[in-house]
């Protein structure tokens, strides 16, 4: 009986000392100072091209390396520092609309998706030789 109220007294003593650990490793984005897309004016970018009159998301260049500019709310999406995008598709998914680019950065291929509620954006970028490994 001894044995198994110092077993109870150890677990419940290790469980007190497991709830009160916690690590914060998050701040607030208002907490920022410097904004994480560095804003290019438009009118100091030297081009764009677009599909269509009405696509929300152009291609931008800026010396020879192109981002993605959001003519709704007037403002980069993405940093210019890719070498090649080129506008392939917009979806549906789940009620919200998400906007999609081909896109080449230091020799990698792949795609990057925009939000279009939030422009937040993810790309997905692969090597000549991990694309070669997938196919084989």
């Amino acid at each position: 009986m001894k044995k198994i109220l110092m077993i109870l007294t150890w677990l419940f003593a290790l469980t007190i000392n497991a709830q009160t650990v916690e690590v914060v490793d998050t701040i607030s984005c208002a907490e920022l100072d410097n904004p994480l897309v560095p804003q290019i004016p438009f009118e100091e970018l030297d081009s764009m091209t677009m599909q269509s009159m009405d696509d929300r998301y152009v291609v931008v260049y800026k010396d020879g390396k192109c981002g993605i500019y959001d003519l709704m709310e007037e403002k980069n999406v993405t940093r210019v520092e890719y070498d090649e995008l080129v506008m392939a598709f917009r979806k549906e998914l789940e009620g919200e609309y998400y906007t999609y680019f081909r896109v080449v950065v230091e020799g990698k291929k792949g795609l990057l998706g925009i939000s279009e509620r939030n422009n937040q954006f993810v790309a997905v970028l692969m090597s000549k030789e991990e694309e070669n490994n997938i196919n084989d």
